[in-house]
This record gives C-alpha cells, sequence and structure tokens, in this order.
C-alpha cells in the first residue's frame, strides 16, 4: 500500500459524502487514491459498474470467482465487461475444487474472504456497493 492517509481526512470526507451521489465519492476515492484503488462487484449492482466506468473508465474491477459461480454468472459477467468496457480482475481461490467444498465449513474463509484480503492487502481503498434502506 502506498497511500496512508490521516484518519481524520477520511472522517471528514465521511461526513462530507453522506448522501451525496455515488459518483462523487467514487471520484473523491479515485482522486485520493488513484490507481490504489478498486472496485470490488458481484456484477449484481450493474448500475454502479456503469457509474464507475463513467467516473474512471480504467478503475480495476474485482470479481471473486469462488469456481461455484452459475455459468450465467460468469456470462453476465463478461457481458458487462463488454458492455461498459471494464478493467476486470478475476481473484480466484488457492484451493482446489476438492478442498473446502461449497458449503462446508470454511469455505468462504478459503474461496472469498482469503483471496480478497490477500489482494486488499495491495491496495489502499476498495468500493462496494452498499444497500441502505432508510
Amino acid at each position: 500500500m502506498s497511500t496512508v492517509m490521516d484518519l481524520a481526512i477520511i472522517e471528514s470526507a465521511a461526513r462530507d459524502l453522506e448522501g451525496a451521489d455515488p459518483t462523487a465519492v467514487m471520484s473523491w476515492a479515485v482522486e485520493n487514491f488513484g490507481d490504489g484503488v478498486v472496485m470490488a462487484s458481484s456484477f449484481q449492482d450493474a448500475v454502479l459498474l456503469d457509474m464507475a466506468a463513467e467516473v474512471t473508465p480504467n478503475l480495476e474491477i474485482i470479481f471473486l470467482d469462488t469456481k461455484y459461480p452459475f455459468s450465467e454468472t460468469l456470462a453476465y459477467m463478461r457481458h458487462c465487461q463488454q458492455v461498459f468496457n471494464l478493467n476486470v480482475k478475476v481473484l480466484e481461490p488457492s484451493v482446489g475444487m476438492d478442498e473446502f467444498p461449497c458449503g462446508s465449513e470454511h469455505c468462504c474463509d478459503y474461496r472469498k474472504v482469503a483471496p480478497m484480503n490477500d489482494y486488499l492487502a495491495t491496495k489502499d481503498a476498495w468500493i462496494t456497493g452498499l444497500k441502505r434502506v432508510d
């Protein structure tokens, strides 16, 4: 990680950007973290992908391939990649298909959490969608 930011700056930005348009939040992240920011997506949030492509066309989008997604999910991810001209990086688990199969204890630890944590350790910040219901 290369960008170190004072917690007070982050807290101030969080207050200032509360309720802001998502593109404003993304713009702030890109302006402050540059290539050190990535966006994680399950591709259920195509609106956010479109916004990201508008704000910064080369933003790295990471997708977790647990080796268990539906073929339709992978096809949709590739479709979005083409439609929005996305810079997609696919993260994969370091364990084989027979180790920690879907539904087993620690499956998510090894197939989702570990690859994500390993990759994010090389970055300064990440963007992801969170549904807010008031």
